[in-house]
């Protein structure tokens, strides 16, 4: 059995001040043609956990938040990139 979909991309251990141009690339297409459900989870994998997802449009915060729920993403491995007021990441935070 293939390992879910998060788990098959390499995770970020702390917040890039760079943004990879494959991802830019990916947030482009994302927005223009969309995703297949794999290339979306990989993107939102990585505005996860760069941070980014929480200061992009409200619908990047939303999406990420669902995906993490619904167990398709996994929380930042660095505990402090969060939406301090995103009620869905805090309870996140907590459990």
């Amino acid at each position: 059995m293939a390992a879910p979909i998060h788990r098959r991309f390499r995770r970020l251990p702390h917040r890039s001040c760079a943004v990879r141009s494959d991802m830019l690339d990916l947030l482009m297409q994302y927005e223009q043609e969309g995703l297949d459900e794999e290339r979306t989870v990989e993107l939102f994998q990585y505005l996860i956990d760069t941070g980014m997802a929480w200061s992009l449009q409200g619908h990047y915060g939303r999406t990420a938040a669902a995906l993490i729920v619904s167990g398709r993403c996994e929380r930042a491995i660095d505990p402090n990139v969060v939406a301090p007021g995103n009620p869905v990441m805090v309870s996140l935070r907590r459990g």
